[in-house]
């Protein structure tokens, strides 16, 4: 057992350091994945939220403002509604209605403003919403889908984590994309130390947008958000890979069922690397993330079938 660690000054000092987790060895692959659902807001988002609330006191950008507004499909805003709580700072959180209700009621449990938009309309209705509410409102616009921060905060953490904790020992990195934060934040990271370093871009095949194909309805929450992000850069991508959402539902019922319960979009994850290992065998070490444990989308009844 590890020596306890010192008491903390803050709950944003509980974030990060998470688990890397051997999941399974396929065609001589080694496939881990970063634990992100033991952060204390659940997820991996919660790195993202403390970097952009740090870097907009720093800069003094809320200065004058009402507090903060971002549009999110659930992780992003509960990692800012419990960073703002502990500051005491004003938040709206705007997100599409069909996200779970784990998610709506986590936030509002922090004390954020919670405004749904219609489905249809996606992530680029709630970043829209978002975006109008801080012009007319007076907000602060977080816009994860743009802000570098997004970026940094894997930069400077889970990259380095990941990196550490495997002695330099990376051949890819794979992870679902939203607003591809996660994805270049730590690949960047990784291919700076290793150029040889595969970088591996997961999406829905039910929404395609950044292999060419056009945008749909899918059932992966938190990655493909049907447009394609400002964040990812193309060059720094390698492979691009689609995950049924059907399979990526059924994965993360065997995974519950061997002790491993994780969201949607961390099952998804694992179908592209047991893919992408079989494709590249004795390849090495393949690192992905589970961005979120299950608990949040138990209402959504996928689970226990």
């Amino acid at each position: 057992m590890d020596k306890p660690k010192k008491p903390l000054s803050s709950i944003a000092e509980a974030i990060g350091n998470t688990p890397l987790l051997l999941v399974e060895e396929i065609a001589g692959n080694k496939i881990y994945a970063k634990l992100e659902g033991q952060n204390p807001g659940g997820s991996i988002k919660d790195r993202v939220a403390a970097q952009m609330v740090e870097d907009f006191e720093d800069s003094n950008a809320l200065k004058g403002k009402k507090g903060i507004v971002e549009g999110t499909s659930g992780n992003t805003g509960i990692g800012l509604a419990f960073i703002c709580a502990a500051k005491q700072i004003p938040l709206v959180i705007v997100m599409p209605e069909n996200m779970s209700k784990e998610r709506q009621d986590l936030m509002k449990a922090y004390g954020a403003s919670l405004i749904l938009t219609p489905a249809k309309e996606g992530m680029d209705g709630a970043e829209k919403k978002a975006a109008a509410l801080a012009k007319t409102e007076g907000y602060l616009f977080a816009n994860q889908f743009e802000n570098k921060s997004n970026v940094k905060a894997h930069y400077k953490t889970t990259g380095p984590e990941i990196y550490e904790a495997l002695n330099g020992h990376v051949s890819a990195f794979l992870a679902g994309v939203g607003t591809a934060g996660t994805l270049m934040g730590i690949g960047t990271y990784l291919k700076e130390k290793d150029p040889k370093v595969q970088l591996v871009a997961i999406e829905p095949d039910e929404s395609p947008v950044l292999d060419g194909g056009k945008p749909g309805p899918h059932k992966i929450q938190g990655i493909g958000a049907n447009f394609y992000p400002p964040l990812l850069k193309a060059d720094l991508v390698n492979t691009y890979l689609r995950v049924k959402s059907d399979e990526a539902v059924a994965k993360a019922n065997v995974l519950a069922k061997i002790g491993i319960f994780v969201g949607i979009s961390g099952a998804a994850n694992l179908l592209g690397a047991e893919a992408y290992a079989k494709s590249h065998p004795n390849l090495g070490n393949l690192v992905t993330v589970f961005p979120d444990g299950g608990i949040k989308y138990m209402s959504l009844g996928i689970y226990g079938k």
